[in-house]
């Protein structure tokens, strides 16, 4: 076994180890900075590096945050980023034409995130309870799925676990694996699998990202199909299913207080963009201190960039989606839902479970298009 697959297994097989709750230092840390240290001794022996423009702009990013931050080296947020940029990178280092061991190894990380992702959803439901920290009493009669949320294995709550569900189901859905790795009998039951781990998880947010991102996902693959003339017609209807949707959301939780904390956020940080001064805003406040200055945290991917990272390190961070939005079609496919789940909560800046899942359907797209001259989208 190579060099170079030792860092694959080790990157694409353990987004989903991270036992953060039970363990002070999580297993994800550690099989991160052995894969930097096995490509790094790579780059050494051979001299060879691939640098995209993409990856260029989320380690422009991270050279920004560690300069700007270097303070809070060790907090979640900057770690998390940390080795989500080094996983990125070192995949679209990959040369293009190792597609098939790439897609070989995520298969097995959909496998051993699908088998984690039961076992705690499991135990969740056998075991319901709330955390000290919030009073039962709090809690109203029509939210009892709160008490199945809290007490999971690998995280905090069942939010994270979510994300990790919702991410791998679009990006298979993105990839369309070849059916040597993954039958369509396979594939259809791991898709149901990661579906009901979404439901279970009681994750109001990430259900939402998934209905819409589905919803997106057709309106994609059938607009590319049809004429010019149908494709306004398509537009409209799915213009208007969207706002349709948005304010049916809005009746249902304008009285829930997790929908009112989210605009809470918004209004904070907008006071603070209006009344703070030109270093804060352009340096930000500090990884992780949104809640000493805006009194709540902004579980917000962006607001997150832009407040705590300061507007230079959010401009930055958000070019590198917008390229890869513009650049790579199939991308947006996992792009779309993860953006309007983490309106309302992300993991810090991001992780492994977004970042090597999208430098994946990067290069696939890349290898495709050699192949056959053009993007697609797959169905």
């Amino acid at each position: 076994m190579s060099i170079n697959t030792i860092y694959i297994i080790l990157l694409v097989c353990t987004i989903s180890l991270y036992f953060a709750k039970y363990t002070s230092f999580s297993p994800v840390y550690f099989f991160y900075l052995l894969a930097v240290y096995l490509y790094t001794l790579t780059l050494f022996l051979k001299n060879k590096f691939r640098l995209p423009s993409d990856s260029l702009l989320l380690l422009l990013a991270l050279f920004v945050l560690t300069v700007f931050h270097y303070t809070d080296i060790l907090t979640g947020s900057y770690v998390n980023f940390g080795i989500s940029v080094a996983g990125y990178t070192i995949i679209r280092s990959i040369k293009i034409e190792k597609i098939n061991i790439l897609l070989k190894y995520f298969k097995y990380s959909i496998y051993i995130s699908v088998y984690l992702l039961i076992i705690d959803t499991i135990y969740r439901l056998l075991n319901p309870s709330i955390p000290n920290y919030i009073e039962i009493n709090y809690i109203p009669e029509d939210r009892w799925f709160y008490l199945y949320k809290y007490n999971s294995i690998l995280f905090r709550d069942s939010n994270t676990s979510a994300l990790i569900a919702l991410s791998l189901f679009f990006s298979t859905l993105a990839l369309r694996i070849d059916k040597k790795l993954f039958s369509r009998t396979s594939y259809i039951l791991t898709s149901l699998l990661l579906v009901g781990l979404i439901i279970l998880s009681f994750s109001r947010a990430s259900i939402i990202g998934f209905l819409l991102g589905l919803l997106y996902y057709f309106f994609l693959l059938y607009s590319n199909r049809l004429k010019n003339i149908y494709k306004y017609y398509i537009y409209v209807c799915v213009l208007i299913l969207f706002s349709s949707f948005a304010f049916f959301l809005f009746e249902l939780f304008k009285h829930d207080p997790s929908f009112l904390s989210k605009l809470l956020i918004l209004k904070r940080s907008i006071d603070f963009v209006f009344e703070s001064d030109t270093i804060k805003l352009l340096f930000g406040i500090g990884l992780q201190k949104s809640k000493e200055i805006l009194g709540i945290y902004t579980h917000n991917l962006f607001i997150t960039a832009y407040i705590e990272g300061g507007f230079i390190f959010g401009v930055i961070f958000s070019l590198f989606f917008i390229y890869v939005y513009l650049r790579y079609p199939n991308a947006r496919i996992l792009l779309v839902p993860v953006f309007i789940t983490s309106m309302s909560y992300y993991l810090y800046l991001g992780a492994p479970f977004l970042f090597v899942p999208l430098s994946i359907i990067v290069n696939y797209e890349e290898f495709m298009r050699r192949k056959k001259g053009e993007a697609h989208i797959w169905l």
